[in-house]
C-alpha cells in the first residue's frame, strides 16, 4: 500500500482528471441530437402533456375537421342556431270515458216565480198548482200542489222590476208570512235592498 501511494504525484492526478474530462466531452457530443431529427417514433406514447405545449400552439389547421364535440366548448361559446320548422301535428287522442251519472236530487218540484205578473216558469212537478199575490207587497201564496210539501227553499234573483235581496219561505201560511188564504201550501216573502217588502222574482224548490 505504501509503495502504490508513493507513485502518485500531482502530475499523475491532473492527467487522470484531464482524461475523464475529455472522455466526458466526447460522450456529451455523442448524445447531442441534430436539428429536425426527432419524430413521432422517438416520442413515447402519451408523453406530451398540456404543459409541454406553448400558448396558441394548437390552431385550426391542427384540428381534424368534425372531430370536436359541443361539450369541448365553454357554455355560451357556440351560437344558437335558427328556430326549426314546426313539427307535424300529433294524432288526435282517444275520446275520454263518460263520467258517472250523478245522484238524483231530492226536490220533488221546483219553479221560478215571475214576481211582476205572478206566474210560474221553468217548473217541474208542480202539477196544476197556482200562485197568487197575498195581502201586501212581496207576498206570494201557492195552492193546488199534487203533494204535501215538507220542506221549501228559495233564492233571490233579478227579473224585471226590483231585485229581491231577501226571500223568506214557509210551509203553509207561515207565522211571519201572513196575508195568504188558509188553503195555502207554501208562502213566500220578498224584500228590496232597503229591507222593505217589495215584489220581486225568485226561484224555489220543494220536497
Amino acid at each position: 500500500m505504501a509503495r502504490l501511494t508513493s507513485r502518485f504525484s500531482y502530475a499523475n492526478v491532473m492527467s487522470t482528471v484531464a482524461v475523464f474530462i475529455a472522455l466526458g466531452g466526447v460522450s456529451y457530443a455523442a448524445i447531442t441530437l441534430p436539428s429536425n431529427s426527432v419524430g413521432s417514433k422517438q416520442i413515447k406514447k402519451r408523453a406530451v402533456k398540456n404543459s409541454d405545449l406553448g400558448r396558441s400552439a394548437v390552431t385550426t389547421g391542427k384540428v381534424k375537421n368534425f372531430s370536436l364535440l359541443s361539450k369541448d366548448f365553454k357554455p355560451g361559446q357556440l351560437p344558437q342556431g335558427p328556430t326549426g320548422a314546426p313539427g307535424p301535428k300529433g294524432d288526435t287522442g282517444a275520446p275520454g270515458t263518460n263520467g258517472t251519472n250523478g245522484t238524483n236530487g231530492s226536490a220533488l218540484a221546483y219553479g221560478r216565480v215571475n214576481g211582476q205578473d205572478t206566474t210560474f216558469s221553468a217548473t217541474k212537478g208542480l202539477g196544476s198548482a197556482t200562485i197568487t199575490k197575498g195581502t201586501g207587497a212581496g207576498k206570494y201564496c201557492v195552492t193546488g200542489l199534487p203533494f204535501a210539501p215538507q220542506n221549501v227553499s228559495a233564492t233571490n234573483t233579478i227579473f224585471g222590476g226590483a231585485g229581491a235581496t231577501f226571500v223568506a219561505a214557509d210551509i203553509g201560511t207561515g207565522s211571519v208570512l201572513t196575508g195568504c188564504p188558509d188553503n195555502t201550501q207554501v208562502s213566500f216573502l220578498t224584500r228590496d235592498v232597503n229591507g222593505a217588502n217589495a215584489d220581486a222574482s225568485f226561484y224555489f224548490a220543494l220536497n
